[in-house]
């Protein structure tokens, strides 16, 4: 995908007694308008591979009619990545 804008969308440290440490990275990508994405869907942004968490996600596209012809709603979608770690801070 070209022409996207990504920004965090938040980061969250994993840590505890009963489970696997581990940080989780969200970025927020905002899309060309009529970019199709699916819950599950890998994305590589900047090299990293992250998944696509399509109930975070809203196509502003959907049932509008743009009052120009050159104007096409974008679409916002969240994908999240997580690292498996022994030493979390």
């Amino acid at each position: 995908m070209e022409h996207c804008v990504v920004s965090p969308a938040g980061d969250q440290v994993v840590k505890g007694s009963d489970f696997v440490h581990g940080d989780m990275h969200r970025l927020q990508i905002i899309a060309p308008g009529g970019t199709a994405v699916a819950d599950g869907d890998v994305v590589v942004v900047r090299g990293e591979s992250y998944v696509v968490q399509q109930l975070l996600s809203f196509d502003y596209g959907v049932g509008r009619r743009p009052a120009v012809g050159w104007h096409k709603p974008k679409t916002v979608f969240v994908v999240e990545r997580g690292e498996v770690s022994g030493d979390v801070a």
